[in-house]
C-alpha cells in the first residue's frame, strides 16, 4: 500500500472538521445541521462521491470557505470523506451536531493545527476513485422543496379530514321523495275493524246498538257518501252536493277503515241486495 500525504491547505488559524459519511445528500443534511446549531457561523462543506460521476458536492454560506472545502475535498480525493470550514465559531460548537447527522460514520478530526489528510483514510481502508467533477448545492432549494411537499400533504389531509364526514353526513341525510316515486310505492295495508249488525228476525228490525254505531260517524266518508245524518228509518247521505236517503234495514255490514292516524276514518257500508 501506497501511502500519500496531501496536506490539508488552509489559512494557519482557521478551524475545520474532516469526516466520514456514506450518504449522496450528506451536503444538504451538514449544511442544515449547521445553520439550525449556530446560524451565526460561517462555513463551507464538501463532500467526495464514491460511485457514478464521482462530484465533489458542496455547500455552505460563505463562497470562500465553500471554494476551500472544494479545494481540499478534491485534493483528498477519498470517497465518502467530508471536510468543514468555519469562520466566526469552533468546532465545539458545531461537532455534537454533525455526529448526530445520521449518515456520518465518524470524525477523524476538528482542529485549526496542521493536517495531512488523505491518510488518514487509508488507514480507514477505504478505496479511492477520484474526484471528477465539482457540484454546488443550493440548499435553499432543498429547503423550499421541503416545505413545500409538507405544505401540500398539510392541506391534503385537511381536505380529505373536511370532505369525509361531509360524506358521511350525505350518506345519513333522508332522501326526499318525489311525487311520482310516492305514487309508485305501494300503500301498507289498511287496518279494518268490522261492524257488523247481530243476527235479527225480519220483524225485529235494526238492533240499536248498531245504529247507535253509525250515529257516531256522522259527518265522516263513506262509500256511498258523506253521511250526514238520521232521517226515521233513513240515513242520509251526501254525495257531490246530491243527497241519498238508504232505509236503514238496507245495510247488511258497515266496515270501518283506518288508514293512519292523520287520514280521516271511512266507512264502508254493505248493502242487502234486492236480486
Amino acid at each position: 500500500m501506497n501511502l500519500t500525504t496531501v496536506p490539508i491547505d488552509k489559512p494557519g488559524d482557521m478551524n475545520f472538521i474532516l469526516g466520514h459519511s456514506h450518504f449522496i445528500k450528506t451536503v444538504e443534511d451538514l449544511h442544515e445541521a449547521i445553520v439550525q446549531t449556530n446560524p451565526s457561523m460561517k462555513f463551507g462543506v464538501a463532500f467526495c462521491e464514491a460511485s457514478g460521476p464521482c462530484l465533489v458536492r458542496s455547500s455552505g454560506n460563505d463562497g470562500a470557505l465553500i471554494g476551500l472545502a472544494e479545494k481540499n475535498a478534491a485534493a483528498i480525493g477519498a470517497g465518502h470523506s467530508f471536510v468543514i470550514f468555519m469562520e466566526g465559531g469552533f468546532p465545539v460548537n458545531i461537532l455534537n451536531t454533525i455526529k448526530n447527522v445520521p449518515e456520518v460514520c465518524r470524525i477523524f478530526c476538528a482542529t485549526a493545527n496542521p493536517v495531512d489528510g488523505r491518510n488518514f483514510f487509508e488507514r480507514s481502508a477505504i478505496s479511492f476513485k477520484l474526484p471528477q467533477s465539482y457540484s454546488r448545492e443550493d440548499p435553499m432549494n432543498a429547503h423550499r422543496l421541503h416545505s413545500m411537499i409538507t405544505i401540500i400533504a398539510l392541506i391534503s389531509f385537511f381536505l380529505v379530514a373536511w370532505t369525509v364526514p361531509a360524506d358521511a353526513q350525505k350518506k345519513q341525510k333522508p332522501k326526499t321523495q318525489t311525487k311520482e316515486e310516492v305514487k309508485e310505492q305501494p300503500k301498507e295495508e289498511q287496518k279494518v275493524e268490522e261492524v257488523t249488525p247481530a243476527l235479527t228476525t225480519p220483524s225485529s228490525g235494526m238492533p240499536n246498538k248498531f245504529i247507535d254505531v253509525l250515529k257516531q260517524y256522522v259527518g265522516k266518508k263513506t262509500n256511498l257518501g258523506i253521511l250526514k245524518k238520521f232521517m226515521g228509518d233513513y240515513i242520509v247521505f251526501e254525495d257531490d252536493l246530491t243527497q241519498i236517503l238508504v232505509p236503514i234495514n238496507n245495510i247488511q255490514s258497515a266496515r270501518l277503515i283506518k288508514d293512519d292516524e292523520s287520514s280521516p276514518a271511512e266507512l264502508e257500508l254493505k248493502l242487502i241486495s234486492r236480486d
